[in-house]
């Protein structure tokens, strides 16, 4: 009878340990794949299943809004900018080259660094704060194909250039001055208002 308790007893034990081998197993297992999925996104293999960066983009509720310039606006002295230059492509020394350039034709350049958030396809995207609107469209003209856009966290003393793609390079004052010898600023396509919605 003994003999037939300890049976009956071991062979509990015996399914306990096998339930318990496989909820840890499989535990593990999950574990384990949880990290080899996070490491494949981290390093960019696999994209994120969400998306979140700011990717040198300003937003205002969900849309990216481009300012509209007010009217009779001129361009500014480039002296009066500053700006931090971030590269988002895989060119080497991007963001230093055409700091460089910017710094050469007057601008205060604060710094230069790679764009840590996802690469942009435009030639570059230029973030203002609300009082430095015709700062950043003054710097447009000397990125053909730029962006202007508006972030309401951006300090206005200061612009982000966010280098992209499509960048191709950085216009001379003299080539500047030849397109737009009247130094008068225009808005970008379907600008906003800032405050009162959108024009253009």
């Amino acid at each position: 009878m003994s003999e037939t308790r300890r049976s009956a007893r071991e062979e509990y034990n015996d399914r306990i340990q096998q339930r318990q081998t496989v909820i840890f197993g499989s535990i593990g297992g999950i574990m384990v794949l949880l990290l080899l999925v996070s490491f494949l996104i981290w390093t960019g293999i696999v994209p994120a299943p969400f998306d979140p960066a700011f990717s040198g983009s300003a937003e205002v509720g969900s849309e990216l809004v481009t300012p509209c310039v007010p009217d009779d606006t001129q361009a500014v002295d480039m002296t009066t900018i500053s700006v931090n230059v971030y590269n988002s492509t895989s060119r080497t020394g991007l963001a230093g080259n055409v700091g460089g350039q910017l710094s050469a034709m007057g601008v205060a350049l604060v710094g230069t660094d790679n764009w840590s958030k996802q690469s942009i396809a435009e030639s570059a995207r230029i973030i203002t704060g609300k009082d430095s609107i015709p700062a950043a469209y003054t710097l447009a003209q000397y990125i053909p194909g730029s962006i202007v856009l508006y972030d309401p966290d951006t300090p206005d003393e200061v612009l982000s250039v966010v280098l992209g793609e499509d960048f191709t390079e950085v216009l001379t004052p003299e080539a500047v001055t030849q397109a737009n010898p009247g130094g008068l600023l225009e808005s970008q396509d379907e600008c906003a208002v800032i405050g009162k919605g959108k024009a253009g």
